[in-house]
């Protein structure tokens, strides 16, 4: 039986997986297109840059093929902007603030396509939901039955348990408060 050591060692060397500090040891001199200056730093130019591509006769028709084929449109935008960052098109910020506006550009190519219905997200089956729930319930369980009771009495020092116990109380933030003392405005001290 492979040690927890051997087992990680293999999965680093298998699986091709980027080793921590890895970054570190690479040349300064020819960093990686995402560790540079971005080509957009503007949402508007990077999302005309992703419309001047997809429009490009080749890149158009196999969009439209991949719609036809009922690919998911959020899995063709993830591809598109995942594929800009590697590049050094944009960083990770205007990547998140081109996620919708490249999904309704997908989707217009779509409807333009006359594609009926394309398939928007590759949404999970309301059972796959019900299974992780009742997962996540089982990892609950086990860390309540073999994690707490590790937890002894003795393994807190009795002062922090009485520092803890002579805490005051705390409203609730839902609470309506009451008794509140006014508070000037800082802009009518006239300081």
């Amino acid at each position: 039986m492979a040690t927890q050591q051997e087992l990680l060692q293999s999965a680093i060397t298998q699986g091709g997986g980027v080793v921590p500090g890895e970054s570190l040891t690479a040349n300064p001199d020819s960093p990686q297109p995402w560790e540079g200056e971005v080509q957009y730093t503007v949402l508007s130019d990077a999302l005309n840059a992703i419309f001047l591509e997809l429009t490009e006769p080749e890149q158009y028709q196999s969009t439209i093929d991949l719609l036809k084929n009922n690919v998911p449109i959020g899995d063709i935008m993830h591809i598109i902007i995942y594929k800009g960052f590697t590049q050094g098109l944009w960083n990770p910020d205007l990547a998140l603030l081109l996620i919708e506006p490249v999904m309704y550009l997908l989707y217009s190519i779509a409807v333009k396509a006359g594609i009926d219905n394309p398939v928007i997200d590759d949404e999970d089956d309301p059972s796959d939901f019900g299974e992780q729930t009742s997962q996540l319930e089982k990892i609950i369980n086990v860390a309540k039955d073999k994690v707490v009771p590790k937890i002894q009495q003795g393994d807190i020092p009795e002062e922090i348990i009485q520092q803890v116990a002579s805490l005051p109380e705390q409203p609730s933030l839902l609470e309506p408060t009451q008794n509140m003392p006014e508070q000037s405005s800082l802009l009518g001290r006239g300081e």
